[in-house]
């Protein structure tokens, strides 16, 4: 399905909240909610590829993510909550997994942001003007449970 297509389908069922994310990465590039419910799609160039529901459980204890559904070939897989710590000197910095934009590390307390990440191997850049990039590979399993990563202190480039 193209996104209009999804649009279409959102619309027949009421639900006129189905939209790009203004930074799509390689897990989700619309999403469509409803109250507290929402649905995160990617669309590749060939179309829907993926699926995952989630919840937003409250202000302090974050988002709850169901399963993420490949519905080309029906396989199920899950991503691991990443959290990523940084210094003052870090907010708004740029991070990478893979070479693909995820956000920026936020500038409230404790300079942190939340990015989902499949299995497998990865590498995290961290990017901010003024300073030397931080690289950090990172190799999960499938039973590797969620991870922080405190991240070193920057280095002012030359």
């Amino acid at each position: 399905m193209a996104p209009g297509e999804v649009a279409a389908l959102a619309e027949e069922f009421g639900v006129g909240t189905f939209r790009p994310i203004s930074e799509p990465h390689q897990y989700t590039t619309h999403v469509l909610n409803q109250g507290r419910t929402f649905f995160e799609f990617f669309i590749g160039e060939d179309g829907l590829e993926t699926v995952r529901q989630g919840a937003s459980v409250g202000p302090t204890t974050g988002t709850s993510y169901e399963p993420r559904v490949n519905l080309c070939t029906d396989e199920v897989t899950d991503d691991l909550s990443l959290t990523l710590k940084g210094s003052q000197e870090l907010a708004g910095a740029a991070i990478l997994v893979d070479g693909k934009l995820q956000g920026r590390l936020s500038g409230g307390p404790g300079y942190q942001m939340n990015i989902g990440i499949s299995t497998g191997p990865h590498e995290i850049r961290i990017e901010q003007a003024g300073y030397q990039p931080i690289v950090v590979p990172v190799d999960y399993g499938p039973e590797t449970a969620d991870d922080e990563i405190e991240l070193p202190a920057p280095v002012e480039s030359g």
